[in-house]
């Protein structure tokens, strides 16, 4: 995470009033560090025009942040201070943390977001939870890049399903505890209708999430998994089904334990962990990644499809020539078992 110098903040807060008013709006929750900046978030938003710059002083701020319609295109929302300082809270009351909705070119960087979650649907031991930290609907080429995100009811970032969500840029985010009562998911792409295409998910920090790291689930084709470290995360690391050309490129994905959440994915502990698990897909690019160390087989691979494994640094998969060494999946073992009653994530 970027940590931006205290003298920083002071120089834009001594800038013109002129040129605040043309360029830059500032926010400030407490007016210590800005005194006479707007103090909420969402009414800076509102204020702001095309390609405006909000820059958002530390503090704590509740409740969801929307930004939405086309004449908030390209606006920059950018936490200035040191890592952590910038938090944008929520109570469960609240799906979603930032909600991007028919928006495009937006910059979302620096924030600590946490404590979202649909009011209505807690994860429980019968019901998957729902909500995001940040949330992207019919929003394209936009960056969401060095945030904190943790402690929300079902994703860390997440493509809203049936909605465009193309040529984003998810990066150098560190995401996690998320869900972990349940099914968390760190980064979802997917959920019917082939949407979600030509995304790039690079550099991201994920851990600690029951469910998986990084799902490209039912999604478009061309999106790229690049250079991610997923660590001790649930049933997967990295899971591609039924979605096309996907590129998944030196990733680190290790020391997963299997699944440990208590909605009903299944009991703690009952599906052994899938590094990377691929499924129904065809043009792959499975290149150089490192997958060791996770509680089941590292790669898993249902045979379908025309897909390239190449140079993977692995240990135990279920096809030949993924990895050094190849299990025996014997039919009707949990190796070779298909997941039964997951989530309906058009419902996410």
């Amino acid at each position: 995470m970027p940590t931006f110098l205290p003298r920083l903040t002071v120089a834009i807060c001594l800038l013109a009033a002129p040129v605040l008013a043309q360029r830059v709006i500032l926010v400030d929750d407490d007016g210590a560090q800005c005194p006479g900046a707007m103090r909420y978030i969402q009414e800076a938003v509102s204020a702001a025009t095309p390609g405006t710059t909000i820059l958002v002083c530390p503090g704590t701020y509740p409740g969801t942040v929307y930004i939405e319609g086309s004449q908030k295109n390209g606006l920059r929302l950018l936490a200035v201070g040191p890592a952590e300082g910038v938090v944008i809270r929520g109570d469960f009351t609240e799906c979603d943390g930032i909600h991007l909705i028919d928006v495009d070119g937006v910059l979302i960087r620096g924030f600590t977001v946490t404590g979202f979650g649909c009011p209505d649907t807690p994860p429980t031991r019968s019901q998957f939870g729902a909500g995001a930290d940040i949330r992207l609907t019919n929003s394209n080429f936009n960056t969401i890049e060095y945030n904190r995100l943790s402690n929300n009811w079902m994703f860390g970032i997440r493509a809203t399903p049936g909605a465009r969500a193309d040529n984003n840029v998810l990066q150098y985010n560190e995401i996690f505890a998320i869900d972990q009562n349940g099914f968390g998911c760190g980064i979802m792409l997917g959920g019917g209708g082939g949407f979600h295409a030509n995304n790039l998910i690079r550099g991201n920090k994920i851990y600690d999430t029951p469910g998986a790291g990084i799902m490209v689930n039912d999604a478009g084709r061309g999106n790229m998994v690049v250079g991610n470290d997923l660590f001790n995360n649930g049933r997967y690391g990295i899971d591609n089904r039924t979605s096309n050309g996907t590129l998944i490129f030196g990733n680190r994905v290790v020391n997963s334990p299997g699944y440990w959440g208590t909605s009903p994915a299944g009991a703690p502990g009952s599906l052994d962990a899938r590094g990377l698990n691929v499924g129904a897909s065809v043009g792959l690019t499975i290149r150089l990644n490192e997958i060791t160390g996770n509680a089941g087989l590292d790669v898993v691979w249902d045979g379908s499809g025309d897909n390239t494994f190449e140079a993977n640094s692995c240990g135990a998969a279920n096809q030949p020539r993924l990895c050094a060494r190849q299990v025996g999946c014997a039919a009707g073992s949990r190796c070779a078992a298909v997941e039964k009653g997951w989530p309906n994530y058009d419902m996410m």
